[in-house]
């Protein structure tokens, strides 16, 4: 287009006032592009210098808290006991047909004989898993397989099944040889199983620890069915043998702090990945539908992934708390540790304090439920260490011992202390009642004079009132003493009364009411 003679130059012509605005606002959004990429970096800084601080912390004192902390030196497969469990827990098989569990089958001598030969198929058909289990609980080393460069949470949550079936099969082949009139294989197949779970403690998981109490439980269960026959043997050693290994408190304590070790580890290098965008939370989705939704995770977690982070912080307090409480000598001082303000939904706070908080919750263990778990097994492994000494006493003597005094030092070479006792005073023992049997004070601290009480299901609880261990074999709901009276005492309980007296007073007073219901079943 032609200029006329009497139109102004182009290059004069003045910028519309719009065009000044969206230049002005072209540069304010660039500096506040800018301003937030610097602040996002410098939040990024300052949360990875408080992240690196704690690794230093823990590394300081020689505690494991990275994934490349668990790695150890392999050995070889002949030498690992590791290995041999592992491969006799995947080779074993039970009847495709079989209906019943071998929970039932463990713990119902009435059941076995029902169905005796699924009982001898199964055993027969896995006997090589009891060999390997057999060899192994000769080995020391123990070797598991943990991969640093993979996310934690791919070593840390792997199946434990076959573990639950080997220590299911050793249990269920201890009752058959109970029940069929052989203590010693009965005796050395617990000594199998509880070699078994010790050798699961090594493994860096608290699924691990849980199952292996859970397999602890187990052996302490079948010695008490067993009653005075376990000791009806010619080979002392193999009572010694046992109780040895379950007054190894030593192991259980291990077993608990490296449990914990590896949490506060799972929950650092998960929420590192988590904040870097190396790793979502449906990271492992086969769909294209979620993996599109895992890779809008990841661009979010560029924006707030210091955020994320963070979160591992909050459970530098959380996990010191949670190892000194498995630590602790009795399960009420481990309550001062078990609880904490993590557990407490704050408020009154901001925004990012409240998704700080359900980030923490979504992953959270309920951790002060397994350190009852943990107080537990230990508990009954004491008392089922102590009624090996009573057994052997009886053995010797003709009969049992009026007080526990009697089987130190010969027996033990002391009382056991009740992990559950406030001052850690010793377990107490009743054996002038139609059920004699050692037991604790149990979780509410509070001595019941050795009270019990049924759940649903038709098994005591360990939960309420106090943990028995019955010396004959536990009664069933129908012969519970209804009509026992508590002043049927043992010397052991006398001894004790006057001394705890005021404290169980006052910890009777403020104990919850569904401790002690009036409608309870109990024993008196």
């Amino acid at each position: 287009m032609h200029q006329t003679p009497n139109s102004p130059p182009t290059d004069d012509l003045p910028i519309p006032p719009r065009y000044w605005w969206l230049k002005r606002i072209a540069i304010a959004v660039g500096l506040l592009i800018v301003g937030l990429v610097v602040l996002r970096l410098w939040w990024g800084h300052i949360v990875d210098r408080r992240i690196d601080a704690m690794i230093a912390r823990y590394h300081a004192a020689g505690d494991p808290i990275l994934p490349e902390d668990f790695v150890i030196e392999p050995i070889s497969d002949e030498e690992n006991a590791a290995w041999y469990y592992t491969q006799a827990g995947h080779s074993i098989t039970t009847p495709a047909d079989l209906k019943i569990s071998l929970d039932d089958l463990i713990k119902d001598s009435q059941l076995r004989l029902e169905h005796q030969e699924a009982v001898q198929t199964i055993l027969h058909e896995n006997k090589t898993a009891l060999e390997m289990a057999r060899h192994a609980r000769d080995l020391t080393l123990a070797h598991w397989t943990i991969d640093p460069s993979k996310p934690l949470i791919s070593n840390w949550i792997p199946s434990f099944s076959h573990h639950r079936n080997g220590i299911k099969l050793l249990a269920l082949t201890a009752e058959d040889h109970l029940q069929t009139g052989r203590p010693l294989e009965a005796a050395n197949c617990v000594a199998d199983l509880l070699a078994w779970t010790s050798t699961l403690e090594s493994f860096p998981s608290l699924i691990a620890h849980l199952v292996a109490l859970s397999g602890d439980m187990m052996a302490c269960d079948i010695l008490e069915r067993a009653g005075p026959s376990i000791v009806a043997m010619p080979e002392e050693s193999s009572v010694l043998q046992l109780s040895t290994q379950l007054q190894d408190k030593q192991r259980l304590n291990a077993g608990w702090r490296l449990a914990i070790q590896m949490e506060r580890a799972f929950f650092v290098d998960t929420y590192r990945r988590l904040g870097d965008g190396t790793l979502s939370s449906i990271a492992l989705a086969r769909t294209q539908t979620l993996r599109a939704a895992a890779r809008r995770e990841r661009t979010i977690g560029l924006f707030v992934g210091p955020a994320i982070r963070s979160c591992s912080l909050e459970f530098e307090a959380f996990s010191d708390a949670m190892e000194k409480a498995g630590l602790q000598s009795n399960f009420q001082d481990s309550r001062a540790f078990s609880g904490g303000p993590w557990l407490v939904r704050p408020t009154g706070v901001s925004p990012i304090e409240h998704f700080r908080w359900w980030a923490k919750r979504l992953v959270l263990p309920a951790l002060d439920r397994y350190v009852f778990i943990h107080f537990r097994a230990l508990t009954r492994r004491i008392l089922a260490a102590t009624a090996l000494a009573v057994h052997r006493y009886e053995l010797d003597h003709g009969h049992r011992p009026d007080s526990l005094d009697q089987l130190v030092p010969n027996y033990l070479p002391v009382i056991p202390a009740d992990p559950f006792h406030p001052q850690n005073a010793a377990i107490r023992y009743l054996p002038n009642t139609p059920h004699p049997r050692l037991y604790s004070v149990g979780p509410n601290g509070v001595d019941d004079n050795g009270m019990y009480e049924f759940s649903e299901r038709g098994v005591i609880q360990y939960e309420a009132l106090d943990i028995p261990f019955f010396l004959d074999g536990p009664p069933s709901e129908r012969e519970q003493d209804e009509g026992e009276s508590t002043d049927q005492q043992g010397p052991d309980v006398k001894q004790h009364e006057e001394d705890s007296r005021d404290d169980d007073k006052g910890q009777h007073n403020n104990q919850a009411p569904q401790d002690r219901g009036s409608n309870r079943n109990h024993e008196r």
